[in-house]
């Protein structure tokens, strides 16, 4: 089909990480997907998607949780996505600062989603 292992994901494994990158998922309409990756807005960078199919996915508010109190601190972002049709979509985030023009982002991350009925 796509050349690639195809992971199903279902329940409470429905969470991506760094580890996962370049790798194909298979989800269902109506399920949700979280992207879990790191990341301190406090630098001005942020994950922002830059490839998505939005008639098949619907990105959801992104979440961030610092790893301790202490303002600055490193954490983890999650950005949400739901399932609405099926297909195949990529996912491609970056992790840049939004109001800096013409340069490159400091991190990529990408994903194939495989979205069944």
């Amino acid at each position: 089909m796509l050349g690639h292992p195809v992971n199903i994901l279902s329940g409470e494994s429905m969470r991506l990480s760094e580890r996962d990158y370049g790798r194909t998922f298979e989800i269902s309409i109506g399920e949700e997907l979280e992207i879990i990756l790191p990341a301190n807005p406090t630098t001005g960078y942020i994950w922002e998607p830059c490839s998505l199919d939005v008639n098949r996915l619907r990105l959801g508010q992104a979440e961030f949780f610092a790893n301790d109190k202490v303002p600055g601190s490193v954490g983890m972002e999650i950005i949400k996505l739901h399932a609405l049709a099926a297909g195949t979509s990529i996912v491609k985030l970056i992790f840049h600062r939004s109001f800096e023009q013409n340069i490159p982002p400091l991190k990529t991350f990408e994903v194939t989603l495989v979205i069944k009925k």
